[in-house]
């Protein structure tokens, strides 16, 4: 293991002055900030780039990557804190199950490389408060999930050219332990299970003919026994990690990238795989020309979050699919802003309560903006706590 960091400690700045850049005579007013519903509660402030935030097991602070390093911010003070050096190149952070460590995913060291299951760096951050110490894991990480309830943090690493091990990762010691089995293929997103015990994993395995495939497989933590439940057509790619819910696995996928490289205006589908079926089918309740993105299953397993339009050319908004009613309900009547659809771009608060999304105004000419932190929110992803109790009545 490999010890490193750096001393210091960052907030949001202090204010600052500045000018609006005119790019034509006409004005242009920042657009509301609050996704359609006053109850909606920015989390950050100020530039940046900011990805996957993540509720500590207390729900008392949300961590998120900004510009390739950490930050984390505790619900009761204004400021963030910076946790790791700038260019660290993180892509993915998470909490310890303590609430005391994160856990970071770094960027992919071969990412060009053949396949899209790719190994990664993990480290997990040390020190005190106010001291930007990390230590590095191992460097063949390929994916890794939060816990669930008061299990391990759970990692696949690359243990072959074709095959990838789950392991337990003990966020204290640095220890990581594999469980037994393995499975075939290489592993690019997993998810825990609501009540742990099992993974879920999005896989991309070679078939006979050289080609490869997406597949779903399931990985039982105590038997080791890992099991494909569905493979996509050869055209097909699956988007984010599948997620276990109370009514069977639900999951995003849709036509590939293009040979060249280029990114397509794809149109994922939220599909669902009933529990012992190997029949995918779309996901009722959402609509049928609803384009889904990120989701992610509610703690206790009976709502899915998911990031989406209801049709082409419409705003993406933040939607939760009752399991028990079947019902779609609508969580941001948003308009204005960008939410941000990434595969790891929104996370649930852990009493169910609320989700955390990424967001900015659409802006589509350059502009600086004088004022408070607030005011520099708008034009710059941020991080916001969507209420998702006592939702309005289904579309």
């Amino acid at each position: 293991m490999t010890l490193f960091g750096l001393f210091g400690l960052s907030g949001c700045g202090p204010e600052r002055e500045v000018s609006r850049i005119e790019s034509s005579p006409a004005s242009r007013e920042v657009n509301n900030p609050e996704l359609g519903s006053p109850a909606v509660d920015p989390l950050s402030f100020g530039p940046g780039d900011k990805d996957s935030p993540t509720w500590s097991p207390s729900g008392g602070r949300v961590a998120f990557v900004v510009d390739g390093y950490v930050s984390d911010k505790s619900l009761s003070a204004e400021g963030s804190t910076r946790r790791t050096v700038r260019g660290l190149g993180a892509e993915r952070v998470t909490w310890s199950v303590s609430g005391e460590r994160l856990v970071i995913l770094g960027e992919s060291k071969d990412p060009g490389s053949e396949g899209g299951a790719h190994p990664h760096p993990l480290y997990v951050t040390r020190g005190d408060e106010g001291q930007l110490k990390i230590e590095s894991l191992t460097e063949d990480a390929l994916a890794m999930s939060a816990p669930s309830g008061d299990g391990p943090l759970v990692a696949a690493l690359e243990s072959g050219p074709e095959e990838s091990r789950i392991s337990a990762v003990d966020v204290g010691s640095g220890e990581i332990e594999a469980y037994p089995g393995s499975i075939e293929g290489g592993v690019a997103e997993i998810s825990v299970a609501p009540g742990g015990g099992r993974v879920l994993a999005t896989v991309i395995s070679a078939d006979g003919s050289g080609s490869r495939r997406y597949e779903i497989h399931t990985f039982d933590l105590e038997t080791g026994d890992s099991r494909r439940v569905a493979r996509l057509p050869e055209d097909q790619e699956i988007f984010g990690a599948p997620q276990q819910t109370s009514d069977g696995i639900y999951y995003v996928a849709g036509a590939r990238n293009t040979e060249d490289g280029a990114q397509e205006d794809i149109q994922y589908t939220l599909y669902r795989l009933p529990e012992g079926s190997s029949s995918p089918e779309p996901a009722s309740g959402v609509g049928q020309d609803f384009i889904a993105s990120s989701i992610k299953v509610s703690p206790d397993g009976g709502r899915l979050a998911l990031l989406g339009r209801r049709e082409s050319g419409s705003a993406t908004n933040l939607y939760v699919l009752d399991l028990s009613d079947g019902n779609l309900y609508s969580a941001t009547s948003n308009e204005d802003m960008e939410i941000k659809t990434g595969t790891d771009s929104l996370d649930w608060h852990p009493d169910g309560g609320s989700v955390a999304v990424v967001a900015r105004s659409d802006v589509s000419e350059p502009e600086v903006y004088s004022g408070s932190a607030a005011a520099l929110l708008a034009p710059f992803y941020n991080v916001y706590e969507v209420p998702v109790d006592d939702l309005r009545e289904p579309e």
